[in-house]
């Protein structure tokens, strides 16, 4: 920018026409912008010879109801160039970043980048923070249904879940590996002091912990899709073994019935009805003790 001193410029709703207008005015070539607010950019810092690119995704949670449907996350690339004492964030998207952080209050001063930056990457594990807390109410409100006993959109809710679940996961280790180069500076910032340092490494603990939770959940959501597919492939197994029960048992008196005919007095053998009903008792008996022993009645 023209103007000189501290500031943060704010640029979002980007697209690829407004890109040569930006690269013109801040001075970055085209192609790096490009490159930096690609939805598909993986979120790093670079470090160029008068100014540092940082990418992050910008997670929020829009909405949050007593269910799994009702919960809605917002996800969008943010690129944060540092250049000199200045900071200029460009989102391809819409941020609630800038408004939030200017009503808290920014001093313009020589330390301005440096804490502006650190209230950014703040407000993002805290928003990293709520989205997690969220997603555990939700998991242990399905890890507390009865078993056997779950709705029929239980499986798919699981499932999308963890997928959601999985990309939070991805977005707090992408946010920690930036924190991490920071903290060991690894990339340098102009104006980053020691005690910017200790309070960076103190945001990565925090997101390093959010990660692992994060972790835990994915575990315990694979954990009840497991549970509920052996759940209902284990009634699937019982619904099998009666019909078994059942035909075997309904096989003697069919068997016998069509060896023996309607007229059995002397044809083929001597032998009268109620005999003919105790023999075929006794072997459905004998069957339904076979079947008691094997375990498929209990």
């Amino acid at each position: 920018p023209a103007v000189e001193g501290p500031g943060w410029i704010d640029i979002e709703d980007v697209t690829a026409i407004d890109l040569n207008y930006i690269s013109a005015t801040i001075g970055i070539p085209r192609f790096v912008l490009e490159s930096k607010i690609s939805q598909e950019a993986f979120p790093r810092i670079d470090y160029y010879e008068d100014y540092t690119t940082i990418f992050i995704w910008d997670a929020r949670l829009v909405t949050d109801g007593d269910s799994y449907r009702d919960m809605k996350v917002a996800r969008t690339g943010f690129l944060i160039i540092c250049k000199d004492n200045r900071l200029i964030t460009i989102c391809p998207g819409e941020s609630l970043l800038f408004d939030d952080l200017v009503k808290e209050g920014l001093a313009l001063d020589e330390e301005f980048a440096v804490r502006t930056l650190y209230s950014i990457l703040r407000r993002k594990v805290q928003d990293g923070e709520t989205i997690v807390r969220a997603f555990e109410r939700k998991s242990s409100t399905l890890e507390q249904q009865p078993v056997g006993k779950t709705p029929p959109a239980f499986l798919e809710d699981t499932f999308h879940m963890r997928r959601d679940a999985v990309m939070v996961a991805k977005n707090l280790w992408h946010l920690r590996q930036v924190l991490d180069n920071l903290r060991t500076r690894k990339v340098a910032l102009t104006g980053i002091k020691d005690v910017h340092l200790h309070l960076f490494d103190i945001l990565y603990d925090e997101v390093d912990y959010l990660y692992e939770t994060a972790d835990n959940i994915m575990d315990s959501l694979s954990s009840l899709r497991d549970l509920h597919i052996n759940t209902q492939t284990y009634e699937m197994t019982r619904v099998m073994r009666i019909l078994a029960v059942i035909t075997c048992l309904a096989l003697v008196p069919s068997t016998i019935g069509g060896l023996l005919g309607e007229n059995i007095l002397g044809v083929p053998f001597n032998i009268r009805i109620g005999e003919v009903a105790l023999i075929v008792l006794s072997l459905m008996v004998l069957e339904l003790y076979a079947f008691y022993k094997m375990g498929w009645l209990r």
